[in-house]
């Protein structure tokens, strides 16, 4: 998603101005999306919500955006957003991101953007920086949202690790066969065991209740069935004869 990030100077960059994103583009060929846990409620409503363990063996929530490869099925051709549905915050943050710099202090992470974005360094947009190099407004509250991402985060890897701990867990695959027998699938999927939830000493059942961890749970087996929309979404994508039997695939059996 980020093709040149940079660290942002208040030197380097003052005066250099922002235009605000009006293309989804750069999210176009992601079909999923890193989720904070209080995004879970409303993410749900729209987009299946796994967990999944990445190639550090830690544990994430993700939406699942497409059935393919490459393909989010929430952006079109022109690079809007689906209305009416939730933008991870994931997206809402570009071009701007936390990174750790190479050579900073460890875990320090500093203020970066997409040299790359179209609307970097033009003509429209705001400063970032003002003519004394102080952050502007505009900077001032980019930062503000990319420290609140990072710090849901971070309390969404203590629900997680709690989640873990409680042995709630359990491995699912998701794989999709087209009517024309092309195979794919999503794998490293966990969901949570519903049955192993309900045999939790009371003790843990009402942490779970008072940390939110309930709620986010219920939304998460509820917004499984989103599958099916995806299956309707890419048959309408795919279009013609095959697209039509991916719909009716996805179709809610009555």
């Amino acid at each position: 998603m980020y093709q040149k990030p940079t660290v942002l100077s208040s030197d380097e960059h003052r005066g250099v101005k922002l235009a605000p994103v009006t293309s989804f583009e750069f999210a176009a060929k992601m079909n999923s999306a890193l989720l904070a846990g209080r995004e879970i409620l409303e993410a749900a409503k729209d987009y299946p919500v796994v967990f999944a363990r990445n190639d550090k063996d830690e544990i994430t929530v993700l939406a699942v955006l497409g059935l393919r490869n490459e393909s989010n099925l929430f952006v079109d051709g022109d690079g809007q957003w689906e209305e009416d549905c939730y933008i991870p915050a994931l997206f809402r943050r570009y071009p701007f991101i936390l990174a750790e710099v190479p050579g900073a202090e460890e875990g320090k992470l500093t203020v970066c953007v997409d040299a790359a974005y179209s609307g970097f360094g033009g003509e429209e947009g705001s400063e970032l920086f003002d003519a004394e190099g102080n952050k502007t407004e505009s900077m001032e509250h980019a930062v503000k949202f990319l420290t609140e991402f990072q710090q849901e985060h971070q309390r969404t890897r203590a629900m997680i690790n709690l989640l873990d701990s409680f042995d709630l867990f359990k491995d699912i695959a998701a794989s999709f066969t087209l009517p024309g027998g092309e195979k794919f699938g999503f794998g490293n999927l966990l969901m949570v065991d519903e049955q192993a939830m309900m045999k939790l000493e009371d003790e843990k059942l009402i942490k779970l209740v008072r940390t939110g961890g309930l709620a986010w749970i219920y939304a998460h087996l509820v917004s499984i069935s989103n599958f099916r929309d995806l299956m309707k979404r890419e048959g309408k994508r795919v279009g013609g004869e095959e697209g039509k039997k991916l719909e009716s695939l996805g179709k809610k059996k009555k």
